[in-house]
């Protein structure tokens, strides 16, 4: 029982950890230029915690690894953020303006900061589980969106729960927010990019 106990308390750990390297990974790269080399270290990272190939130690160069395996794709990730950044900013602005019209731009800016989150965390899953291109990856996902309507809600709400955490307590996001979206993707839809 003691082992068990212990074994679950150092694989909490090693994801902590992990979460650490994937916000370290985010700031060397100015998040912006980092976004899709961080998350599919993050994903192939846990992957090898879960498979328990990795020890301590190892969980740095590992995630090193796999970060400079994908560390191809700035200028992909530099698209996905701006296109983010362009919809909070957006955001912020319209509401702050007080016309009905200013509804129906707040709608589309959420719409599209949501829809870019979620085209996102595919992107990263058939880049990384399917081994596309980018241009390929981009192209499946865009569809996926639109294919998968109820793993695209599970996202969506993942994005949700997630800024609601960052909101409420950050220490907590900053330890969890990375494994509860690796997690959190694993279940609604990298089952799915694998066998579809």
């Amino acid at each position: 029982m003691n082992k068990k106990i212990y074994t679950f308390f150092q694989v909490v750990y090693k994801f902590i950890v992990v979460s650490f390297y994937f916000w370290i990974s985010l700031i060397k790269g100015l998040i912006i230029y980092s976004i899709i080399p961080s998350i599919a270290a993050l994903y192939l990272t846990i992957d090898s915690i879960l498979k328990g190939k990795k020890e301590d130690a190892d969980l740095k160069v590992t995630f090193n690894e796999y970060n400079d395996t994908y560390n191809q794709y700035k200028l992909s990730s530099f698209i996905f953020s701006l296109v983010m950044i362009m919809s909070i900013a957006s955001l912020l602005l319209l509401l702050k303006v007080e016309n009905r019209l200013a509804v129906i731009g707040i709608i589309v800016a959420v719409y599209i900061l949501f829809m870019t989150f979620v085209t996102l965390s595919y992107t990263v899953n058939y880049l990384v589980y399917r081994n596309l291109s980018i241009k390929h990856s981009f192209a499946f996902a865009f569809v996926s969106v639109l294919k998968f309507p109820v793993q695209t809600l599970l996202v969506t709400s993942l994005f949700i729960i997630l800024l609601a955490a960052a909101y409420l307590n950050i220490v907590f996001f900053v330890a969890f927010g990375p494994i509860i979206y690796s997690f959190g993707i694993r279940i609604a839809i990298k089952k799915l990019i694998e066998t579809d």
